[in-house]
């Protein structure tokens, strides 16, 4: 016999081949009269099909025929099986229909089935009320619903009550302060019953409870919110041991102590998972300035539960905790740490695809010890995850790293992550990468590491945190090691992996930075020796030809031309000549917008490091006190006295040079000497030139100075004119004592003749070296 599945498929391929007209004439009446079959089974499978053609059917078909049927099913004359299907027939044809059409035939129907002698009927019939009450306006609610569910909130039977109270927390409002009054002592007695009894009313009431506080939450007095908070922390430690349970900050008196019995271990751990599910409607129904004393010990409780589906559950709804909490989010940052530490892969399977989200949130005005330890609290995660050979969580965990790049310095991801993606990246042998581990480490499989997506997941990772690094040295030395590694690599597999790396680069990063640090490398390997690294290649010609701008790279643009038409003349691969033809076949693809955002950033993130350098040395210039700047202004009138009592000094030096000289160096070439002294000082030159400037420049000092004592002697031994000690006269007479002064003229020249070649020889050394 075909299964249920098989029945709804059928039924639902009929109705998309022929129009819902004729599928009402044909299909409708054989569905309709298998309904009532002998055979129960058989009878569900083509009720439930019928079910599903009122979806199809127009309305007014389903007036001639199914409400006809709905009512002779709802009588108290049929078998209990009959009134049990009206009641699933009676919420699907309410989807149809609009307020005053299910007030006029569907909600008679209603009445007389909630107030049913059966106890299932009635149950059933709380349970398809939510799709009638969605259809009804807030009067009619009021006015025909509400009622029967108070009343079915006394009901004798615990199914009865528990699925009443379902219903108030899935569809109605009770944000009204007179129903609040009618619902409120009910739900409260009913969730001690529930609690005396011991049964699974318990579980329905703790999986429906958030609801109930957020819609009670506007009429509540402050005992009575105090009340289901403490009721709330109670079911969060059903089934655990004195120490573990969460000491709640509410007094005993709101709660007797002996309402709440040890339940068995089954009900005690649904609850708890219930409890952990409701968490985030707790968070709101609390509001977060209360979050710290009311809830922070439950979550805690939570996220070290000694059963896996609890942690599993609260780790599933922990970045929704903390986008409610928003600024006391920081408050979370332990029981973060505790859930990526958890040894079980399906709470880190939970936990990884909102990591991002729950980080941001969680590390804001953080510590710098704090963001350490969640940093070692991630690789103990990923410790996990490798050993467990999900390489799909894998991928997930290495993409949510990409947070880090603004929460984290540059420092710690450069020392603590990077040399771990370029682990990840690399095709080591297995024999290799054992023997890289430590003993402290654990032998962890190495399956992940030849996953293709780990890698590429890793790859891209590497990238974000190579444009968000602040450091130039760091950035410098991570592109050069992608060049080096992989891109001019001995083994194929690296290369081939280097041209996805540069795709990611090509998204992450500007065209700029590109076309800089990466396209001379894809330029050579579009001449590769193996095919498989230019097959790679071929689908981003297209894109290479797009970030040309003509014509600051029109000498790249040739480049690719050459590569290009030498691949289409010598290359023998059938794939990749193929592949060549429909790339260079392509057009322009469409340039990014965002890339001049990209390339102002990347400037932006470059000024960074300068201004971060100029702050630590504001910061480690120690700050002058009083007595330091009187030190200083000591020195300054010392400074100055000094070059008052050199100024004469200077002006016997200028007087002495303004004489004629008679020793073959003229004032002109002494002039260019101070001249070229001069230029020497303002211009800036390498340091093997500013020896040579310097040995220079000392020898024509000592020039000008013998210059100068030769001028002295001569003015002391030559006397003024018509003197009797003077050799010669205006008519040109000889005097006694001339043969001295001439013979002292000329020593005096031989010596500074033996000065001159003597610093010639040390220029001409000094010139050499």
């Amino acid at each position: 016999m075909p299964s249920k599945g098989n029945f709804k498929m059928h039924s639902a391929e009929a109705s998309s081949i022929v129009n819902a007209d004729t599928f009402a004439q044909h299909f409708f009446p054989i569905i309709q009269a298998n309904t009532d079959h002998k055979d129960s089974s058989v009878a569900s499978i083509w009720f439930d099909n019928l079910v599903f053609s009122i979806t199809i059917i127009p309305r007014h078909q389903l007036q001639e025929r199914v409400l006809p049927m709905l009512i002779d099913k709802a009588k108290l004359s049929q078998s209990v099986a009959s009134r049990l299907s009206s009641c699933l027939l009676s919420g699907s044809l309410a989807r149809r229909f609009d307020s005053e059409w299910i007030n006029k035939n569907i909600i008679p129907i209603v009445k007389s089935l909630c107030q049913d002698v059966d106890y299932e009927v009635r149950g059933r019939m709380c349970a398809n009320l939510p799709p009638i009450i969605q259809s009804l306006n807030t009067a009619d609610i009021k006015r025909f619903i509400l009622p029967e569910l108070i009343e079915l909130l006394n009901d004798e039977e615990s199914s009865v009550r528990i699925a009443s109270l379902a219903c108030i927390a899935e569809a109605v409002d009770p944000q009204d302060a007179a129903t609040k009054e009618k619902i409120y002592p009910t739900i409260k007695h009913l969730c001690e019953l529930a609690v005396d009894k011991q049964d699974n009313s318990l579980t329905v009431i703790s999986r429906c409870y958030g609801k109930l506080c957020i819609g009670l939450d506007a009429n509540l007095t402050k005992d009575e919110k105090e009340w289901l908070k403490s009721f709330y922390a109670k079911m969060s430690t059903l089934g655990l041991g004195p120490s573990d349970k969460v000491k709640t900050p509410v007094s005993n008196s709101l709660l007797n102590s002996n309402t709440l019995k040890q339940t068995s271990h089954g009900v005690s751990q649904d609850c708890r998972i219930n409890c952990a599910y409701n968490f985030p409607a707790l968070t709101v129904f609390v509001n977060a300035a209360a979050f710290q004393s009311n809830l922070a010990k439950i979550l805690k409780q939570f996220c070290s539960d000694p059963c896996s589906t609890v942690r599993k559950t609260i780790a599933c709804s922990f970045h929704e905790v903390a986008k409610i909490l928003e600024d006391e989010a920081s408050s979370l940052y332990y029981n973060l740490v505790e859930l990526l530490q958890d040894q079980d892969t399906e709470v880190l399977r939970c936990l990884i695809p909102y990591l991002d989200q729950s980080i941001r949130s969680v590390v804001k005005n953080s510590t710098d010890k704090n963001i350490t330890n969640l940093l070692l609290a991630l690789s103990i995660c990923e410790r996990t995850v490798i050993a467990s050979c999900k390489w799909r969580l894998h991928c997930e965990l290495l993409t949510s790293y990409q947070c880090l790049s603004k929460i984290a310095t540059s420092e710690q991801i450069f020392s603590q992550f990077v040399p771990h993606l370029f682990k990840l990246l690399s095709f080591a042998s297995r024999e290799k990468v054992r023997k890289e581990q430590s003993n402290d480490e654990i032998k962890e499989p190495i399956k992940n590491q030849y996953v293709i997506p780990v890698k590429l997941a890793a790859a891209r990772t590497l990238c974000v945190f190579l444009r968000y690094n602040t450091k130039a040295d760091q950035k410098k030395e991570i592109c050069q090691r992608l060049v080096d590694d992989y891109g001019k690599s001995d083994s194929y597999l690296n290369r081939s992996l280097f041209v996805d790396i540069s795709k990611i680069v090509l998204e992450v990063f500007s065209q700029k930075y590109f076309k800089d640090n990466f396209i001379d490398v894809i330029f050579q390997l579009m001449s590769d020796p193996v095919a498989n690294v230019k097959l790679k290649i071929c689908p981003m010609l297209a894109s290479l030809k797009s970030i040309m701008k003509i014509p600051t790279d029109h000498v790249l643009m040739k480049q690719l031309e050459a590569c290009v038409l030498k691949m289409l003349s010598s290359e023998r691969d059938k794939d990749v000549s193929e592949s060549l033809r429909k790339s260079s076949s392509l057009s322009h693809v469409k340039q990014n917008v965002k890339d001049k955002e990209k390339e102002d950033e990347e400037r932006r993130i470059l000024l960074q490091e300068k201004e971060e350098e100029a702050k630590v040395k504001l910061a480690t210039k120690p700050k002058k006190t009083n007595s330091s700047k009187k030190h200083n202004n000591e020195k300054i009138s010392l400074k100055k006295e000094n070059n008052t009592t050199k100024r004469p000094s200077i002006g016997v030096a200028s007087s002495i040079s303004s004489r004629p000289t008679t020793l073959g160096v003229s004032s002109s070439s002494q002039s260019s000497i101070n001249h070229n002294h001069k230029s020497t000082q303002a211009v800036k030159l390498p340091p093997a030139q500013k020896d040579s400037v310097t040995a220079q420049s000392r020898s024509k000092f000592q020039v000008t100075n013998v210059q100068s004592e030769i001028r002295k002697q001569r003015s002391n031994s030559t006397p003024p004119l018509n003197s009797p000690g003077s050799s010669t006269s205006s008519t040109g007479t000889k005097y006694p004592g001339s043969r001295n002064s001439v013979s002292k003229s000329k020593s005096s020249t031989q010596s500074l003749k033996s000065t001159t070649s003597t610093m010639k020889k040390s220029n001409s050394t000094t010139a050499k070296r």
